[in-house]
């Protein structure tokens, strides 16, 4: 009797697991499988240039240029072509604005878990770029605009709203555990799971150096934004200090993961290099606590500190933005200004020029 009931058993569960509906979400529905795709990899954000060279050793010597197209995580790239359309010469080039993994795909696997950061990736900074060719004309493009500042009337821009973020890579933390003689965790992505700091004591603060902010004298108040969990069963105070000024102080407790916001007296920005103080005030010696991500929101002036690469957002405007950019350093190479919004690359009459 036992082994029939079993056989009836797993005869049900077969009969159900053949009529349950697939739900699979694989991402891959821009595949065209008509198309040959070229796959590369980009491990860091910058721009990224593809000379006609590499290209016609990749056999897409002969490829008119309005046919290229570049998919990243299921999104076109946008593209900058030397020439618009045609067959590419020697010196002609495909050029995009390239970004290293994140988090993104990470936090489906949270399942309504709090998820520390998407910025950076649990497993790879590396992603994956598809280049491939349609020839139907809709692949998007980086077009050419104007940056002639002849004749201009308008006042330099005073500022920028700035986010100096920092992801804390000391460990990757298996995140929220039951302590049962020794913490057990979960095989499913909890809360607190990813990359942390060090655990932090009463007593033994964490100190971060954000270095020059370049804060300007106008605009609002800076913020900030920190996700934290505690990592023992203790109730806790976090306080958060810039440049020894109290900026925060927020109260949790236990083992759970939180993320708390705030603002930074304007008077604390501006030393030669900002300090960021984080301190557990837990009356427990023994108590435990770590931050994820912290950030701060600010109004910084148009000085890139000696940056080659430096991305900023604007608000936009009818009457558009006069920009002195102080602080950039391009080489002997024309600095060339990328609108990833618009999607329009400004030129000068002498070439690419930030103004």
């Amino acid at each position: 009797m036992r082994r029939g009931f079993l056989h009836i058993l797993l005869l049900i569960c077969m009969l159900l697991f053949v009529w349950a509906p697939v739900r699979a979400q694989y991402d891959n529905e821009w595949i065209d499988h008509a198309r040959t795709y070229h796959r590369f990899r980009v491990g860091g954000a910058g721009l990224y240039r593809i000379p006609q060279a590499t290209l016609a050793a990749a056999g897409l010597g002969a490829i008119p240029a309005e046919h290229f197209q570049l998919w990243r995580m299921g999104r076109q790239v946008p593209l900058f072509l030397s020439r618009s359309s045609g067959v590419l010469g020697g010196g002609d080039y495909i050029e995009f604005y390239g970004e290293p993994n994140d988090g993104g795909l990470d936090t489906r696997l949270y399942a309504g878990q709090l998820q520390p950061s998407d910025r950076v990736s649990l497993f790879t900074d590396t992603a994956a770029y598809f280049l491939t060719t349609d020839p139907s004309g809709s692949s998007l493009r980086m077009t050419p605009g104007t940056n002639d500042i002849t004749g201009n009337t308008l006042a330099p821009e005073p500022y920028f709203l700035y986010t100096r973020e920092h992801v804390f890579r000391n460990r990757l933390h298996p995140g929220f555990g039951v302590n049962l003689g020794l913490t057990v965790y979960s095989s499913s992505f909890e809360t607190g799971e990813g990359w942390a700091s060090l655990d932090i004591l009463p007593g033994s603060p964490l100190v971060h150096d954000l270095g020059n902010l370049y804060p300007a004298a106008g605009g609002p108040d800076p913020t900030y934004r920190v996700s934290v969990f505690g990592n023992a069963a203790h109730a806790r105070t976090l306080r958060l200090q810039v440049n020894g000024v109290e900026a925060g102080s927020h109260a949790f407790s236990g083992r759970e993961g939180r993320v708390f916001m705030g603002s930074v007296p304007r008077a604390a920005l501006g030393r030669s290099q900002d300090v960021l103080t984080i301190l557990n005030g837990s009356l427990v010696s023994a108590d435990q606590m770590m931050v994820h991500t912290v950030s701060i929101t600010y109004p910084r002036r148009f000085d890139f500190g000696g940056a080659d690469r430096f991305a900023f957002s604007l608000p936009g405007s009818a009457s558009g933005h006069y920009l002195e950019i102080e602080g950039f350093r391009g080489g002997d190479v024309a600095p060339a200004l990328y609108d990833l919004t618009e999607r329009v690359v400004p030129v000068s009459p002498s070439g690419p020029s930030i103004g």
